[in-house]
């Protein structure tokens, strides 16, 4: 079953405007629920068109999900540059002090290969992921490191389907009106 720090992979059939042919890291999921980001919706702006006073970084804001798409949330391999970060798995941490982040980008340490950022996320209540999983809405693939920061997103998809193997690997291939 799924748990914090997989990757979600949307199946190839699903239709649905918000997850179609998603890619989400789970940055949580214990049995009150689930938060995760959509890692390949890119939005048109970055960070610092949405936060007055940020840094210019060449980070890309992107959709993290429905919920809640006036919040600002962000997944990073900063630690322990910004402290209060959550640990989601390996080097991949979630959120933390706003401040430091900021402070740590204009100095430069911090770079845009570094942290993704998310306005929303996506969320699911007790036992919903679990059923979303069981109508196979959703495949379950680990989510390494280089993936998350170092994948274009236009790829995360493809690539994570292709982790997969066998009928996975061939679908990630096939375009969507292939599929429809």
């Amino acid at each position: 079953m799924v748990k914090t720090g997989d990757l979600l992979l949307a199946e190839p059939y699903l239709n649905d405007p918000n997850f179609k042919r998603a890619a989400i890291a789970i940055a949580d999921h214990h049995k009150e629920g689930s938060v995760g980001f959509v890692l390949n919706q890119p939005l048109t702006y970055k960070v610092s068109d949405v936060i007055n006073d940020f840094p210019d970084f060449d980070a890309m804001m992107h959709y993290g999900g429905p919920v809640q798409r006036d919040t600002l949330h962000f997944l990073h391999r900063a630690h322990p540059l910004v402290s209060e970060s959550i640990h989601v798995i390996d080097d991949i941490y979630w959120g933390g002090s706003f401040e430091e982040l900021t402070m740590r980008i204009e100095e430069g340490t911090i770079t845009p290969n570094e942290v993704r950022f998310f306005l929303g996320y996506s969320g699911w209540s007790p036992g919903q992921l679990e059923g979303e999983l069981g109508e196979n809405t959703w495949v379950i693939s680990d989510l390494p490191e280089e993936l998350l920061f170092d994948t274009p997103v236009d790829q995360l998809w493809p690539k994570g389907m292709r982790r997969l193997g066998n009928s996975f690997g061939v679908i990630s291939t096939m375009d969507e009106e292939s599929l429809n």
